[in-house]
């Protein structure tokens, strides 16, 4: 529609304009399924996401066609400011999944948003060790394939991290992608902490298992669309 348009492309008069007339509806929904304050939230139209949100009836909480969520698309958009207002709403459930069990925190992983990652860590409850429909979790898609170091940093020094969920496969490439890139001191706290893991041996003292091959699915090397669709 014309007023998700105009939320996707931050055109403040124009909205005003549209939000205005008798009878609109901020929870209509495009073929994909995303309303305007969907479109507003992963684009970063704040002044426009702070005008819905005002509007009543309109839906924080509301899902598209794949299961996204207003929060998951904010997270992916990399839009701090619109995600912290999110988080304050009742009812914003920052771990609830897509139809790919992808999770707000995996998006921002996916997608390289440390601002949006640190934001959601910063949230009671919030599971880093949540994994979608391939087996992947947040470490995985921050380690292998997108390659933001700082993201897995952040998440291998969180004490929330339970290492020993990964097999021995999944925390051993972490450690030579690591290994590979570390450069004068940098991220030696983070190869610390799963050091163990460069043998199976040192993975089957710590975590007391197998060290079975994991069932995760390696990333394809590209993003996704706000519909999540892969381009």
């Amino acid at each position: 529609t014309v007023l998700m348009n105009a939320a996707s492309g931050g055109n403040l008069t124009i909205f005003n304009r549209l939000i205005a007339v008798p009878g609109v509806d901020p929870n209509a929904k495009d073929n994909g399924g995303q309303t305007a304050l969907m479109h507003a939230a992963y684009s970063g139209s704040l002044e426009i996401f702070n005008r819905l949100m005002a509007v009543p009836g309109a839906d924080p909480n509301a899902k598209d066609n794949g299961g996204q969520t207003v929060l998951m698309l904010a997270a992916r958009g990399g839009n701090l400011e619109i995600l912290s207002r999110l988080m304050a709403v009742s009812g914003v459930d920052p771990n609830a999944k897509d139809n790919s069990g992808t999770t707000a925190l995996i998006h921002a992983a996916q997608h390289g948003n440390l601002e949006t990652f640190n934001r959601l860590m910063a949230v009671s409850g919030v599971d880093p060790n949540a994994r979608d429909n391939r087996h992947m979790n947040a470490l995985m898609w921050a380690a292998n394939g997108f390659g933001n170091l700082e993201i897995t940093e952040s998440l291998l020094l969180s004490n929330r991290l339970n290492v020993c969920e990964s097999s021995f496969e999944e925390l051993s490439n972490i450690y030579m992608y690591l290994r590979r890139r570390a450069r004068d001191g940098k991220l030696d706290r983070a190869l610390a902490r799963i050091e163990f893991a460069s043998t199976e041996r040192g993975y089957q003292e710590r975590c007391g298992t197998s060290g079975a091959t994991s069932g995760a699915q390696a990333p394809a090397q590209n993003r996704t669309s706000p519909s999540g669709s892969v381009k």
